[in-house]
């Protein structure tokens, strides 16, 4: 792709891209609509967000937009040199708590993207059988130390360009 640095060097470049998403960005620093999908009509364009809101339901279904009243999800292109930290997201329950819904994830490892595995073409999720919580709490506590240790405590997946994951919330994950 000729984007990989549409926001800056200073942004670095993009090694994730989300697809179908009507959701913004809530990163540090973002520009208006990044995370945004736009749909492209002849010479028109506008946010998919907004063609939900014009369209409902003829445009994602009647139960999707019975339950949510909007499109709730979308996927992302990774592409990374290794694995981003292990970590989690809240589910349904939890993240009412706080004004937020839960969030499942996918990732789809497209060969186009992928034709090198890269450092590391491997996916962490969850935790090894038998790790205990001491060995969770000491990773945490090394948090800012560098290496934590953490991924030693998981299971690492090797990725397959063309195939991907669905990650449901509450599950560490590395990809």
């Amino acid at each position: 792709p000729d984007d990989t640095y549409a926001y800056g060097a200073n942004r670095g470049g993009i090694d994730e891209r989300w697809f179908a998403s009507t959701t913004e960005a809530a990163n540090e620093g973002r520009v208006p609509d990044e995370g945004l999908s736009y749909v492209v009509v002849g010479k028109e364009r506008f946010t998919l967000r907004q063609a939900v809101a014009d369209c409902g339901a003829t445009l994602v279904g009647q139960a999707i937009w019975k339950q949510y009243k909007r499109w709730p999800v979308y996927s992302k292109f990774f592409d990374n040199m290794g694995p981003i930290p292990h970590h989690m997201h809240q589910n349904a329950k939890q993240a009412k708590l706080v004004g937020q819904e839960g969030k499942p994830e996918s990732y789809y490892f497209p060969p186009q993207h992928n034709n090198v595995g890269n450092n590391f073409p491997y996916t962490f999720m969850g935790l090894e059988p038998g790790t205990t919580k001491a060995q969770v709490r000491k990773c945490l506590e090394d948090w800012n130390k560098g290496d934590n240790g953490i991924l030693d405590l998981s299971r690492a997946y090797r990725l397959k360009p063309g195939t991907g994951w669905l990650i449901d919330p509450c599950i560490l994950h590395a990809p």
